[in-house]
């Protein structure tokens, strides 16, 4: 029988394997709600989070939908991500960077329901009051790009083509089709 030795390689892969963990389990732990501040738009309230950056071109995060439902039929009394999957990479731009936090996410507000986060998620309102936020944040820009993930694709391309300041869309497993959606 061959006996098991420590290897570099061995060692290597084992430290490896741990940073890698290490990293994700320290994204997954920059929770949104005691960073940055709270915008009061019309008639929602926004957590806004730069990376204060300097530049003239501000790539914008839009978070996905989080946790709209408790259960298949029973909706959420909190809509907010546990574990932000683009914060962590928001902070880590280079670049000038914004989070850009949807209505009802990571703020307390009497306007939110839970028909915000659910059937109404990409109403008219929900989308003016994002860009309200986003033009409030932008003013010293030249350009805009938008990163937007899953619910937050779909917002991001709405709010995209509401901005002549937009340059770029990145939508990642994006909802695009908000008429059948819906």
């Amino acid at each position: 029988m061959h006996s098991y030795r420590p290897t570099l390689l061995n060692c290597l892969r084992y430290k490896l394997q741990w940073l890698i963990t290490t990293l994700c389990l320290s994204a997954c732990q920059q929770l949104p709600c005691d960073q940055g501040h709270v915008f009061q738009s019309s008639p929602f309230k926004h957590r806004i989070i730069h990376n204060h950056k300097t530049g003239h071109l501000l790539t914008v995060y839009i978070e996905g939908d989080g946790a709209p439902w408790r259960s298949r039929y029973v909706k959420a009394d909190n809509p907010s991500p546990t574990y932000p999957l683009l914060l962590p990479i928001m902070l880590a731009d280079k670049k000038p960077a914004l989070y850009l936090g949807r209505p009802c996410y990571y703020v307390e507000d009497t306007a939110c329901s839970s028909i915000w986060w659910t059937e109404q998620r990409y109403a008219e309102s929900i989308v003016n009051s994002m860009s309200v936020a986003l033009k409030s944040q932008s003013k010293n820009f030249q350009h805009l790009i938008f990163i937007g993930l899953s619910g937050g694709a779909t917002l991001a391309t709405l709010l995209a083509a509401k901005h002549a300041k937009t340059i770029g869309l990145i939508t990642i497993a994006g909802n695009l089709d908000i008429e059948r959606w819906v």
